[in-house]
């Protein structure tokens, strides 16, 4: 419930577009004809059906909401005399009820299971404090499960029954993060974050066990790495920094987080039938959160694309070769400075994916004044629970702002309803051929190695060296005439000194590249507690220049995509583009009028009006900034 902190091997979507021999192009900003893309699909209007009013008792606020499992209630968080509790209403807000109230003191991250009668929570009390800025989020997370009778809509009888986690039984504590249950809860992937080895994405067999719960049977899920190889790349996985996961298409997919390249964070989706793994985000900027619709075909997700939020520290591409320990420094360092400009909202076709410099989607901007922080589908597909966040007017503030919430239905009113991927039972054989056990588990964090050299596919090294463990120690690349792909050439080294995790550490680069990236990443970047730093950065490649650590008081309006009018013989064509993608992509569900005709585009983003010299044709369509042109004269 609270704001999720979601290749082209699955195929492609072809779309065929038929444009006019003769083309008049009427374009409030552009005076040429848009080039679209016919292997794309096209953006989609969308509309706010309503904005919920909740009525709450005196004393009640109202948080962020996810749709239930019976998708006609919302389970919604509260915040009563300072503490963070679970309710349900139904669609309009009303008939509130607090299903955690008496039964636990702090309730927040909560899930609802298929049997809608339980719920699973977090308990976040311990994680961090906000008058303690040395807790630096790594504080406890408890996890519990509320169960309801006779449901979670009606929830007469309650208890809570405490989850114990395998890190428990273990002398060195580990955090457990954004942990999450499939559809039946009956396994949990979290992300398990030991002081020694760093992040694990794991999974385990949720059971009972006396007056509560308990997960067996920890695996790690992790890709794996070739131990034997000589090859930088080869062994590229066990020095990746990893987040996740989350359950989508009814328990079909796993979504979880991990640098590809240097410093930069991506979303990948694996098949939990087959364990195939698929990179769904390819660009050079912060890919997170993330949210499958039902029918499997489209995909909610969060990224700063285009607001260059980690540019300066990806645009030098190299690997991936101390990430593990680098990024949860780096990283924060971005998020604790640039709440403003983080995550911004995008919807995408599934099957396309991402492509750099290419097709993302569209951005979904409902109000610039607001952003979404949350995101859970209907069953059909074509509507949305949305949860916006105001954007704060102090742009020097750390951390999460203090600004209102709203919580919103939407629609997407050019889709059919479909119907859902039918949830679907783990087996536990299939989960053994994509993960190892916890004890097999051996990445490079936490090693140590003085010197260790490692070749380039095509030319060079790469010389590691990796001294102590996760929460405090030293690691460090130096790439000598290192190229994997023969067209690239990477020189110089990458450093990140961490004596204390929490808030004290060192980032530095003196890096250049040759070829068909050429450039340099240089700076050295000291991180404190929460949002605090000093230094500098500076990287440049092929003439593109990104300088200092983006803030707030860096991030750009945000404002919907512009749409531009084609026209001719009666037929209209309605394009736009959008950030990192300079193609002209046709949009479906725009209201186009001129004259007394009007109509809506279709699949291909052409409507037939009809229009003479004199007229004015105006394209209208949510999510969109509308435009018009006056036909002149022939």
């Amino acid at each position: 419930m609270s704001p999720q902190g979601i290749s082209q091997r699955f195929g492609s979507v072809a779309l065929s577009l038929v444009l006019a021999a003769t083309i008049l192009t009427l374009s409030p900003t552009a005076a040429s004809t848009p080039d679209t893309d016919a292997s794309s699909p096209a953006l989609e209007t969308f509309r706010v059906q309503k904005v919920i009013d909740f009525d709450l008792p005196a004393g009640v606020v109202a948080g962020s909401a996810d749709l239930s499992p019976d998708a006609e209630h919302l389970l919604l968080e509260v915040e009563i005399d300072g503490q963070t509790q679970i309710a349900v209403t139904d669609l309009e807000g009303r008939n509130y009820q607090c299903v955690s109230c008496g039964a636990t003191g702090n309730a927040t991250k909560a899930l609802a299971l298929q049997d809608n009668k339980r719920i699973w929570f977090a308990d976040t009390s311990g994680q961090q404090s906000g008058e303690d800025p040395s807790s630096g989020g790594t504080g406890t997370i408890n996890y519990a499960v509320l169960e309801c009778g006779p449901s979670i809509y009606d929830c007469q009888q309650r208890s809570v029954k405490k989850v114990k986690f395998p890190s428990d039984r273990r002398n060195l504590p580990a955090q457990n993060r954004e942990a999450k249950p499939d559809p039946f809860g009956e396994y949990v992937t979290w992300n398990e974050v030991s002081a020694i080895e760093g992040t694990r994405m794991s999974i385990a067999a949720l059971g009972t066990a006396g007056d509560g719960y308990e997960l067996t049977g920890q695996r790690v899920f992790s890709p794996q790495w070739s131990k034997k190889s000589d090859y930088a790349t080869d062994r590229e996985n066990a020095m990746r920094f990893y987040e996740g996961a989350s359950w989508h298409a009814g328990g079909r997919l796993l979504k979880y987080q991990t640098t590809t390249t240097g410093l930069n964070y991506d979303i990948y989706l694996m098949d939990t039938a087959t364990g195939e793994r698929r990179q769904l985000t390819t660009d050079l900027d912060y890919n997170e959160s993330g949210d499958v619709a039902p029918d499997g075909k489209t995909v909610y997700f969060s990224s700063a694309r285009g607001l260059d939020r980690m540019d300066v520290f990806t645009a030098l591409e190299r690997p991936s070769l101390i990430d593990s320990g680098a990024f949860g420094q780096i990283g924060r360092v971005g998020l604790w400075n640039n709440r403003r400009c983080m995550n911004e909202p995008w919807l995408m076709n599934m099957a396309v994916g991402q492509i750099r410099g290419g097709y993302s989607g569209q951005p979904l901007v409902i109000d610039p004044a607001w952003t979404l922080r949350g995101w859970s589908w209907f069953p059909d597909s074509t509507r949305a629970v949305v949860n916006e966040q105001q954007r704060p007017d102090d742009v020097t503030g750390p951390g999460s702002p203090d600004t209102p919430w709203r919580t919103s239905i939407i629609e997407f009113p050019t889709r059919t309803p479909s119907a859902p991927l039918a949830p679907v039972h783990q087996s536990r054989a299939a989960i053994e051929t994509w993960s190892v056990p916890v004890k097999d588990y051996n990445p490079m964090m936490g090693r140590q190695l003085l010197i260790k050299v490692l070749k380039g596919k095509s030319s060079g090294t790469a010389t590691l060296q990796y001294l102590g463990v996760y929460a405090t120690g030293s690691y460090s690349v130096t790439y000598k005439n290192y190229s994997d792909d023969g067209r690239n050439v990477l020189n110089g080294t990458e450093r990140i000194a961490i004596t204390n995790a929490v808030n004290d550490a060192e980032w530095s680069a003196d890096l250049t590249s040759k070829g068909d990236r050429t450039g340099y990443l240089k700076g050295t970047i000291k991180v404190r507690a929460q949002n605090k730093f000093t230094g500098k950065v500076t990287s440049e490649v092929n003439g593109v220049t990104y300088t200092g650590v983006p803030t707030q008081a860096d991030c750009p309006a945000i404002a919907a995509p512009k749409l531009t009018i084609t026209a001719a013989n009666g037929r209209v064509l309605i394009t736009s583009t959008v950030p990192e993608d300079d193609q002209a992509r046709p949009v479906r569900g725009v209201e186009v009028k001129s004259g007394s005709g009007s109509a809506i585009t279709d699949e291909n983003g052409y409507a037939t009006v009809p229009f003479t010299p004199g007229d004015t044709i105006t394209a209208a369509g949510g999510g969109f900034e509308s435009a018009s042109w006056p036909v002149p004269a022939s």
